[in-house]
């Protein structure tokens, strides 16, 4: 297993990367693997001369298996000597005792753009010399950060803050399913005032509520008015915030909503919510002179057609929204006419996904014949829809994929 493919890397002057990933590796084998990276063979130019203080192996996949803090701790040992191997840990036991050689790593020998820590076990006491190293300044190399799934909570999310507060060169900060709850939002988007880089940050499936929205909105919002009155000086670099699989009802996408246009959000982004049509309607008044809006995102929510109808209008006005995601919920027929009524007047739209809304063949019907004279490509996905056992309606889909080949239908 892993001891044979450790003594293949110790020689191969051709294995430049190893995917071993979902094997089932243990800790010793792991640990074998990453010494056996630290002595690969030199690489060599094209004259066949060797390249001094390289080396063949410069990426190892190990993502998924049994490995924990030993493995860190032999990586780390590996890096020293072969400063461009890349290594996938994620998804493994590293747990708190393996982020201090990490962090190692990242005060003197990083080169990578990329800090992918996800599903590590770690907690906030891993968490605290990552951070130290990510906002001390020490190097400036990582512009991408990933935390997610791993048990950060309110701890760590003050950690979190040192980071954003220090970091002048991470732009994407990925913390979906790190328990942060509503109080470590706050925390955390407190700490977002003072960060000048950050474009984009994911806390989805984080136990927020609309509290927790409430905290996001006041924060960015002051942000953007700062931003509004002197952009060089207090420059809003944040653009997309993902919330999806959290406790979010109308009352937060509410709150989210006034702030989209003070600080020109490109994406709104709470699927798998609780967001029900009084929201969409709230929503609406914000979204009809909105310029900055890409995608929309409000599947698996409590939506009907009602909630949709209501937006139709700012759909239809609004020239810049390019992705529509509306799957999993309750539009039926009506709702199938609404959207419709927005193809007909709205050729910005690039994507609209309309999967699992219960639409029948009197909801179809419309939006094929709205998309038969449409001029612009846009992709739709309708399945898991009533229609697909009507005649009519399938009909009606296949014609349309025939005459408007610039039109792509997901049946």
């Amino acid at each position: 297993g892993a001891a044979a493919f450790a003594e293949l890397i110790k020689v191969s002057d051709s294995l430049h990367e190893l995917d071993l990933g979902d094997n089932g590796i243990s800790e010793a084998g792991g640990v074998a693997l990453m010494l056996a990276a630290k002595v690969s063979p030199p690489r060599k130019d094209i004259r066949n001369a060797v390249i001094e203080g390289s080396h063949t192996l410069h990426r190892l996949m190990l993502y998924g298996n049994e490995c924990g803090a030993d493995t860190m701790a032999a990586y780390a040992r590996a890096v020293r000597k072969n400063k461009e191997l890349e290594a996938d840990l994620t998804d493994n036991p590293i747990g708190d005792a393996g982020m201090p050689h990490l962090a190692a790593i990242l005060r003197k020998h990083w080169r990578q753009k990329r800090l992918d820590i996800r599903s590590m076990a770690f907690s906030h006491g891993g968490l605290r010399p990552i951070a130290v190293a990510l906002g001390n300044g020490a190097f400036r190399t990582v512009s991408t950060v990933y935390l997610s799934n791993n048990t950060l909570g309110t701890e760590g999310a003050k950690h979190v803050a040192l980071i954003l507060e220090k970091n002048l060169t991470i732009t994407d900060l990925d913390l979906s399913g790190c328990s942060l709850g509503d109080v470590g939002t706050r925390i955390v988007c407190n700490a977002l005032l003072e960060n000048e880089g950050v474009e984009r940050i994911d806390l989805g499936d984080n136990d927020i509520t609309d509290l927790g929205v409430a905290s996001l909105a006041s924060a960015l919002g002051k942000k953007g008015k700062k931003s509004m009155l002197n952009p060089l000086l207090n420059p809003l670099t944040v653009k997309s915030v993902c919330l999806t699989t959290n406790g979010i009802t109308s009352d937060g996408l509410a709150a989210y909503a006034g702030i989209i246009n003070v600080c020109n959000l490109v994406a709104i982004e709470m699927s798998t919510c609780r967001v029900t049509d009084e929201g969409c309607k709230v929503l609406a008044t914000y979204l009809w002179r909105n310029t900055s809006v890409k995608l929309l995102d409000l599947s698996s929510n409590l939506l009907t057609a009602d909630g949709l109808w209501g937006m139709v209008e700012s759909l239809c006005r609004n020239k810049h929204l390019e992705i529509l995601r509306l799957n999993d919920n309750r539009l039926l027929d009506s709702g199938g006419r609404g959207i419709a009524t927005v193809l007909s007047k709205n050729y910005s739209l690039k994507e609209i996904n309309l999967a699992g809304n219960g639409i029948g063949p009197n909801g179809v019907i419309p939006v094929t014949k709205a998309l038969s004279v449409r001029n612009v490509g846009v992709e739709v996905w309708l399945n898991g829809n009533q229609f697909l056992t009507d005649y009519r309606a399938k009909t009606s889909v296949e014609l349309l994929m025939k005459r408007n080949p610039i039109v792509t239908v997901y049946t």
